[in-house]
């Protein structure tokens, strides 16, 4: 199976090693395998400060303050996908 995980880093505040980029990697590969996810598959993984992601809860859930983890799927041509 060929999945893609692609990490991207966006502030400043914490370094991400390549150990910790490997191990991101290996977990989100853990978790296709565990629920036996067929076909390939793209995970974006990017890590922002905390302005950005008020942005982006407030755009996406309606929420305007910070979070520690937003999670959701894409659909087609990498747009949001509500269902």
């Amino acid at each position: 199976m060929s999945n893609k995980v692609y990490i991207t880093n966006h502030q400043k505040a914490v370094k991400i090693p390549s150990g910790l980029r490997i191990l991101i990697r290996r977990s989100c590969n853990a978790v296709l395998e565990y629920e036996k996810f067929e076909g390939p598959a793209e995970i974006s993984v990017t890590f922002v400060d905390n302005a950005a992601i008020k942005e982006l809860n407030a755009q996406y859930r309606g929420k305007d303050m910070p979070t520690d983890v937003l999670s959701f799927p894409l659909g087609e041509n990498g747009v949001y996908d509500k269902n």
